[in-house]
């Protein structure tokens, strides 16, 4: 488990034992490793071949007693021994070691499992927070139920009234360690302050900011559901689909076109497929695809991308594949943290039209048939922020609060800017 534990810690950490020259002390670490497994190994086979012979050796000892005992007794003549008799009996005996042998070698063989199949029942188990988000789920369509009911009374002429129902935060409690919690991250016990109550209508563009480690990126997982709060109350309306973007990117080896439309139901036919690949190129081209993208984009190569591409061109592709998902409710982690200022400007105006038309590159005329697109999103810009329709900020010392004020407006930038400061970035 050592060695096999250092082996995945190095595979998963290269780029950083590479920058910082690290590569000889891991080769001497894993050597140590190594040379400390084949003992235990070589130990652990000496043991295994005594016990594989041992059944065997009984066995035989047995016989030779036997043999010797009976010998005598029939050379002596003692009454009841015939030379019969006495081959039978050592046959008999040699047959049963035999199969006592086998029963052994099963035994040995049923144990050495012993040790894996602890490990596996530890795995199955360690805790998991599906009973505390099963009972979450059931609170969500109990309260979305009743808020219907309550929003009928109030809008008796209202056709949709699941698109009137907010998204709610009041007094939310949150701690990084909880030994309750299977959901949490070990950075102690804790806690950051998520007190006061804001309501979200659907349909809606909100931008989280405030200082760093004090809440945001925390607010926006229990938002998107990967953080159960450990109090208050986050409820967003139970038939929204909630996706969250983290701010790092992942991608698997496939196609480009492939891990941008993950999660999406595979197309019936050609045509389909088709559309779907001319939405994914409208889309990345609103977002300033680089040529150095476009071309694998269109030579559908399969390599590791988080490797072969830039931090911009992964964040477009990040964000490419949040917009082909097109859900109700988009939560997303520093989407421009990456960018220089034009792109950023050209990202936040994109989630914003995400939202006034209801999803990118979608049937217009299909608009007012879809459900309300809702984001939040967070940032440590002070920049762009008049795209957002509500502001929160957030700190340790004040919580949560809804903020009105000035902030700097960014200038429209030209298509060429944009692709211009994205190459450079790549070069």
């Amino acid at each position: 488990m050592k060695l096999l534990g250092f082996i995945g810690f190095v595979a998963e950490q290269y780029r950083i034992i590479t920058d910082y020259n690290r590569r000889a002390n891991c080769v001497a670490d894993c050597e140590a490793d190594i040379k400390e497994f084949n003992s235990a190994d070589k130990r652990k086979a000496q043991v295994m071949l005594n016990n594989h012979y041992f059944s065997p050796w009984v066995a035989l000892v047995l016989v030779c007693g036997y043999m010797y005992w009976g010998g005598t007794a029939l050379i002596e003549g003692v009454k009841g021994i015939t030379l019969g008799m006495f081959l039978a009996n050592v046959g008999i005996i040699d047959a049963i070691g035999g199969s006592y042998g086998s029963i052994y070698a099963s035994l040995l063989e049923m144990q050495s499992c012993f040790d894996s199949l602890r490990h596996i029942t530890k795995v199955l188990n360690l805790p998991t927070d599906l009973l505390d988000r099963k009972a979450a789920n059931r609170k969500r369509r109990g309260r979305t139920a009743k808020l219907i009911n309550e929003l009928k009374e109030r809008y008796p002429d209202e056709s949709n009234h699941l698109d009137l129902e907010p998204i709610l935060l009041e007094d939310l409690e949150f701690h990084y360690f909880n030994q309750n919690k299977a959901s949490r991250s070990p950075r102690g016990d804790m806690g950051v302050n998520l007190h006061g109550t804001i309501a979200m209508q659907q349909g809606t563009m909100t931008i989280i900011k405030g200082p760093r480690s004090e809440g945001k990126t925390t607010l926006l997982r229990i938002i998107g559901g990967v953080f159960l709060p450990d109090g208050g109350i986050c409820f967003i309306p139970s038939h929204l689909r909630v996706l969250h973007v983290s701010a790092a990117t992942f991608f698997y080896r496939g196609t480009l076109l492939a891990n941008v439309t993950y999660g999406m139901a595979e197309p019936q036919n050609a045509q389909q497929a088709q559309e779907r690949r001319g939405r994914c190129q409208k889309i990345m081209n609103k977002l300033g695809v680089t040529k150095h993208l476009q071309g694998y984009f269109d030579a559908d190569k399969e390599y590791p991308w988080g490797r072969v591409l830039s931090q911009s061109e992964c964040q477009i592709l990040n964000l490419t594949r949040a917009f082909m998902f097109n859900p109700e409710v988009l939560c997303v982690d520093k989407p421009t943290a990456v960018f220089n200022d034009s792109q950023a400007s050209k990202t936040l105006k994109l989630l914003k039209e995400f939202v006034v038309k209801k999803g990118l590159e979608q049937d217009a005329a299909a608009a007012a048939k879809r459900r309300p697109r809702t984001c939040v999103m967070t940032t440590d810009r002070t920049r762009g922020l008049e795209v957002a329709d509500k502001i929160l900020e957030i700190s340790n010392a004040q919580g949560i609060q809804e903020r009105e004020g000035n902030f700097e407006m960014v200038e429209d930038v030209p298509e060429d800017a944009v692709e211009e400061g994205l190459e450079s970035q790549h070069l």
